[in-house]
């Protein structure tokens, strides 16, 4: 039960909170130290800790103990002399129970006061257990299981139709190659296939090997490369001029 409030001083100054949870003497009073062990096997297993341990114990040793007295005076010869001291031995073990009942209740309160449904021992998870990963069985739904690693990106390959000269040269490796490319090229145009390109740039078998999954055919429009000058077209002649179609002989 509970005094209405989480405030352990509030607990303890309430009369009716102090009753209640001591209701464990009970069990040490009404069992006349043959029983009165019970009490305190319930605060130990409440409490869990070495004091209370150790009270449980005791209580457990000397109920026993006035077991055996009563048993042994029964048996005995002497009568009822032995009989008076069996009974002087329980009456002494069953008042020093109540007496240390007492004493250790006031422990037992003060731990009762700071227990709430949040952080009692039967609440509390083990800390080992929240270090361990957690056992996933087999069949798991995919939106629990772990995503699988991205496959790593394949850097594009350059385009003979807009690649300049150096990025031809990086990946061909080849400086005479990249120029006829680029010269090429800036003649014909775009190229759509292999065969193009080795028609148009004159390239020998080994170099259309080189060639060969190490660039692209993207028709994008092509980087303007001032490394190659391309043929410059003969001008049209100005009014009056006549086009010289061939070279002149002076004899």
């Amino acid at each position: 039960m509970s005094s209405g409030t989480d405030d352990p001083a509030t607990r303890l100054a309430d009369r009716r909170w102090r009753l209640q949870h001591s209701a464990w003497l009970l069990a040490v009073i009404l069992g006349f130290g043959f029983l009165s062990f019970v009490g305190f096997v319930y605060v130990g297993l409440r409490v869990r800790s070495r004091r209370f341990w150790i009270a449980m114990t005791v209580a457990c040793v000397t109920s026993a103990l006035c077991w055996v007295v009563t048993a042994s005076s029964e048996s005995s010869e002497s009568g009822e002399q032995a009989s008076g001291a069996g009974a002087g031995v329980t009456l002494a073990v069953w008042v020093a129970q109540i007496a240390f009942g007492v004493i250790i209740n006031r422990e037992y309160l003060r731990w009762r006061s700071g227990q709430s449904g949040a952080n009692a021992w039967y609440n509390q998870v083990n800390a080992d257990a929240t270090d361990r990963p957690a056992h996933r069985p087999s069949g798991v739904s995919g939106a629990l299981a772990p995503a699988p690693l991205a496959a790593p990106s394949r850097p594009a390959l350059p385009s003979v139709n807009s690649a300049d000269r150096t990025a031809l040269v990086s990946v061909l490796g080849a400086d005479d190659l990249a120029d006829r490319i680029v010269a090429a090229r800036q003649v014909h145009g775009a190229f759509h296939d292999l065969d193009q390109l080795a028609a148009a740039a004159h390239l020998r078998p080994h170099e259309m090997v080189a060639v060969r999954g190490r660039v692209s055919f993207n028709t994008a429009a092509p980087a303007e490369d001032h490394s190659i000058q391309a043929p410059r077209a003969e001008a049209e002649p100005r009014d009056g001029e006549k086009r010289n179609n061939g070279r002149i002989l002076d004899f």
